[in-house]
């Protein structure tokens, strides 16, 4: 069956495909079809509905700093743990294998503690997200202060690898 519809970066390539269902009348298939369809419609690159979250920066350096002065290797573990017991879990509709890295759908997390530019791309780049060619993302206005004015501070400098 032909494409009907597709995606196209600013040079003109296509990027997403959207193919028809196979048969209509299949429960499962229709199920696919709408699991589908939600990917390609948050990754659209001409639209970024992909959200930037920084639930694991913030829960990573809340622990950081409650573990100073320890084992780096004991406070890896601690911080993977309050990652794991605390950051939202999200469950998509109708899907049958569920978990997610994030609290959202096809969501991006920051990872200060291991980025190799110190805060300092990262801290650049936060303005271009929603408008970079490769997964354009959005981040909201209060977790890109929180993010530069509380953990990015903390970080500066400092990596755990």
């Amino acid at each position: 069956m032909a494409i009907v519809s597709g995606y196209k970066n600013k040079n003109g390539t296509e990027l997403l495909r959207r193919t028809p269902i196979l048969t209509p009348d299949n429960p499962r298939e229709q199920r696919i079809q709408r699991i589908k369809d939600r990917v390609i419609e948050i990754s659209n690159p001409t639209k970024p509905r992909r959200r930037c979250s920084i639930n694991r920066a913030r829960i990573i350096t809340k622990s950081y700093k409650e573990t100073e002065g320890e084992p780096t290797v004991i406070r890896r573990a601690k911080a993977f743990y309050k990652v794991l017991t605390e950051i939202p879990i999200f469950i998509a509709d109708e899907q049958l294998l569920v978990g997610e890295s994030s609290a959202y759908f096809r969501c991006g997390e920051l990872y200060p503690d291991t980025d190799i530019f110190k805060g300092g791309k990262l801290k650049e780049e936060l303005d271009f997200l929603p408008t970079r060619d490769a997964e354009p993302m959005i981040i909201t206005e209060g977790d890109k202060r929180e993010y530069l004015e509380e953990i990015v501070p903390y970080w500066s400098g400092k990596s755990d690898w």
